[in-house]
């Protein structure tokens, strides 16, 4: 994995924890569906937890795609627009070849939430859902916001050539996944009991004798 300024992440914790104005690039991905998903035949999903802190910044990228090419902003991007008191109103997009995907999320601040967002190839059609559950699913538009937000442009390791994806401070993230195939309903939701049920398990664990 490589680092951006000087994001370290927490010690003694099970989970990722960004310092203020950092980065973590996760490694350089050769495949091309995380910049051009059309060309993806099989699809193209991405799961992740993610808990937003209170003092999040507004507006605020959370996860992105880079490329060493700023001017033409390409991938999966989930980021925040607005917030009323403790909720937050998050973007999942996907953008290629200036089409835009999108669907809103909202989402209550300082609580863990499992998101799924996948791409389905037969019909052009991106699906997002919120704790194992189908939040909407988003057809082409023209109109991307993304550009608004984007802080950390240029601010990348000149080594990552091939499309990346970042995790950006502002929130806590654990159980990064991504898949070269979509996701239908049930693997999604099955995606987060499996989650849940892990999970149970490493707290139950905790309690037991050694």
């Amino acid at each position: 994995m490589l680092i951006s300024s000087t994001a370290q992440p927490s010690k003694n914790i099970d989970y990722l924890h960004l310092p203020s104005q950092s980065a973590l690039i996760l490694g350089s991905f050769a495949d091309s569906c995380l910049t051009n998903m059309p060309v993806c035949n099989s699809g193209y999903s991405l799961s992740f937890w993610i808990k937003i802190t209170s003092n999040a910044t507004l507006p605020q990228i959370f996860l992105g795609t880079s490329r060493n090419n700023f001017t033409d902003l390409q991938g999966i991007f989930v980021y925040q627009t607005e917030t009323t008191r403790t909720e937050r109103r998050v973007i999942v997009e996907f953008l290629f070849n200036e089409s835009s995907w999108k669907v809103p999320l909202k989402i209550q601040q300082e609580i863990w939430d499992f998101i799924v967002a996948t791409w389905n190839s037969t019909n052009g059609r991106l699906a997002a859902y919120l704790n194992g559950e189908l939040v909407n699913s988003s057809v082409a538009e023209n109109k991307s916001d993304v550009s608004k937000h984007v802080k950390l442009r240029g601010n990348f390791p000149r080594q990552v050539q091939r499309a990346s994806l970042y995790l950006e401070s502002g929130a806590l993230y654990d159980q990064l996944t991504t898949r070269n195939r979509s996701l239908n309903d049930y693997e999604a939701k099955r995606a987060f009991e499996l989650q849940m049920s892990e999970l149970c398990s490493l707290s139950f664990n905790r309690f037991l004798p050694n």
